[in-house]
């Protein structure tokens, strides 16, 4: 039989808190589609962190010295270089808890000539089986990432799973012996596996501000357990760098950043397409 779909907008549930935390607010979205997909945007706001200093103009002769690690907002005032790193524990359980992070290259390939084109690329998939440090998970590399669970099957035989999208992650810049760095170890990376310990709940540790470095991710992680098959717990990093702009002054402007959660063959077909005269989704 003749099948049609139609079309309708879309909506979305979100869910926000707003943090405080010193001169900074941080709005926490977390937002629900009716195509399964989650997003994860973070608003960073509230007044940013400034110096006083002689420099009145950036044609003072002074200038250059006093904006080496900052901008000038207003006479007299510099705002400083900073960063935000805020890390996202996900304990993702795909059709249960057994399952495994996959790592998927885009590895490109000539083709023959007579082709219609002269290369492609290819996707090869290679699965992570010991906790730690994912590198070259940044924005921009030739690769994806999927959470899959290897013993079920879709209507397609395909493992379901979903795919994480990293929008911004900018790791930190600091020393590894810098204090700052030793106690926030996690923001060496954009993301983590680790394999499930309740216990473990807290990227920097439980108590980042007395700890002399090493606590959180990279303490989990040194265990170097199995998280192939197994029940794993993903942590996200979400950073940026802050190079303050006049405009951000008195009352910085909200700057948004993400990071997404998106289905890759969790479902059969979008479930946010009704077929014509049926209900939204199956799974």
């Amino acid at each position: 039989a003749n099948a049609s779909t139609a079309g309708q907008p879309a909506a979305e549930l979100v869910m926000r808190t707003i943090e405080s935390l010193g001169n900074y607010d941080y709005v926490i979205d977390w937002v629900l589609t009716e195509a399964g997909a989650i997003r994860i945007a973070v608003g960073a706001t509230g007044i940013v962190m400034v110096k006083g200093v002689a420099t009145r103009s950036m044609t003072d002769s002074s200038a250059a010295k006093d904006t080496q690690s900052g901008t000038l907002v207003a006479p007299n005032l510099v705002a400083v270089n900073h960063d935000h790193f805020l890390s996202f524990r996900l304990d993702l359980d795909i059709d249960g808890a057994q399952n495994t992070l996959v790592r998927q290259r885009l590895k490109p390939e000539p083709v023959e000539r007579g082709a219609g084109g002269r290369s492609l690329w290819r996707v090869t998939e290679e699965p992570v089986t010991e906790e730690g440090a994912i590198v070259g998970a940044g924005h921009g590399q030739a690769e994806s990432w999927r959470i899959v669970n290897p013993n079920v099957a879709n209507a397609l035989g395909r493992r379901p799973g979903y795919e994480l999208r990293l929008g911004h992650s900018a790791t930190s810049l600091l020393a590894l012996d810098d204090p700052a760095q030793r106690r926030a170890g996690f923001s060496g990376a954009p993301l983590w596996v680790t394999a499930y310990d309740p216990a473990e709940l807290y990227a920097a540790g439980a108590y980042p501000n007395q700890s002399q470095g090493g606590d959180g991710l990279p303490a989990y992680a040194a265990r170097h357990r199995p998280v192939e098959n197994t029940d794993i717990v993903l942590w996200a990093t979400l950073g940026f760098h802050h190079v303050p702009r006049p405009e951000d002054w008195p009352v910085l402007p909200t700057q948004w950043h993400s990071l997404s959660l998106v289905p890759a063959g969790f479902f059969d077909r979008n479930p946010s397409a009704a077929p014509e005269g049926g209900a939204i989704g199956r799974k």
